[in-house]
């Protein structure tokens, strides 16, 4: 299966039940106001549809965020495919921050 159909497909799976669990939520929150919303079909449907939509709406932009966070839909490849090497940049940081972490040990030494 192309992951351009399994990621929303997955995503899909994974937000459903989400869903049922914040209509089960509204629905409780809206008995313990007052039992006589749900007799006014109209009043039920607004007060139960807003509350939803604005739910799911965040509960989107929270997964498109943690899918951008994790690198999917980028042009380059993920980092847990590809293997990971050191390069000579990475070998000059870390000669670089050794000899910063050395004088800044030797340094107090010297006005003993």
């Amino acid at each position: 299966m192309p992951q351009a159909v399994e990621i929303p497909f997955v995503v899909m799976l994974r937000y459903f039940p989400a869903i049922a669990e914040d209509y089960r939520q509204i629905a409780a929150a809206i008995r313990m106001r007052s039992s006589k919303t749900f007799r006014n079909p109209i009043s039920a449907i607004e007060n139960c549809l807003v509350p939803l939509l604005v739910s799911a709406v965040r509960g989107g932009e929270d997964l498109s965020a943690s899918a951008l966070v994790r690198g999917l839909g980028g042009p380059t490849a993920r980092t847990n495919i590809n293997e990971a090497r050191m390069r000579v940049r990475d070998w000059i940081v870390i000669a670089l921050l050794a000899i910063a972490a050395t004088c800044a040990v030797i340094t107090p030494l010297l006005y003993y």
